[in-house]
């Protein structure tokens, strides 16, 4: 700034000159304090690792982890390493992450290490879910294309079938992006929309009324 202006008040800046080691220290030191007051999420570990990484506290997400995180097992190290992996790649896209049960986590970040990021961007972009039950089914929607491509199905056992992908399926048969399948028909009282899927609840059926009252009634 002060070659480009000459002004004197620019001719040096206050600075506080930090130690890395000694700030790594202190982060430990925080996260440790916040583990006794409450227990954090695996997902808010990994979000910490990644970020005291990306400020250069420490020198890659692993040493974070390991740094942070040095009182607990190889194993546990390991887990919250995978929730790290997910806040970096679909933290910007996830409304309810510190919700993802241990074992659901672990199967995300399994099929993001298989290639998986860029469709679990695309469910997940395609529609915002309401609650952290809705946004597992989007989530789980992409995680169980990726199983039945790469895991082997086990000798003797049911084969695995690939999870269709989103779109109409027949004449009338829609499957959502968020796992929910629409069908329409008739009965003997008219025309008729059947709702199915996991994250089918009723304050959703309720939301689709609303929005076919708004349709109808232009």
């Amino acid at each position: 700034m002060y070659l480009l202006s000459k002004d004197e008040k620019y001719a040096s800046i206050n600075a506080i000159i930090r130690d890395p080691d000694t700030i790594g220290g202190t982060i430990t030191a925080m996260v440790e304090e916040n583990e006794i007051r409450a227990s954090l999420s695996h997902y808010e570990r990994g979000r910490i690792s990644v970020i005291a990484a990306q400020q250069g506290v420490f020198t890659s997400t692993e040493a974070a982890v390991d740094q942070l995180f040095k009182a607990g097992s190889k194993a546990k190290r390991s887990k919250f390493r995978s929730f790290a992996l997910i806040f970096e790649e679909l933290g910007d896209l996830l409304e309810f992450p510190e919700s993802l049960r241990e074992k659901d986590g672990l199967r995300v970040s399994a099929v993001l290490r298989a290639g998986a990021e860029s469709r679990f961007r695309e469910v997940l972009s395609s529609a915002q879910a309401a609650n952290a039950k809705e946004e597992w089914a989007q989530l789980e929607m992409v995680v169980q294309e990726y199983e039945a491509e790469t895991l082997p199905s086990g000798k003797g056992g049911r084969p695995r079938t690939k999870t269709p992908m989103p779109g109409w399926q027949n004449a009338d048969t829609l499957l959502l992006s968020s796992g929910i399948t629409l069908q329409s028909g008739t009965d003997g009282q008219g025309y008729v929309i059947r709702l199915r899927g996991k994250a089918v609840n009723g304050d959703i059926v309720t939301r689709a009324m609303e929005e076919l009252q708004r349709l109808l009634e232009r």
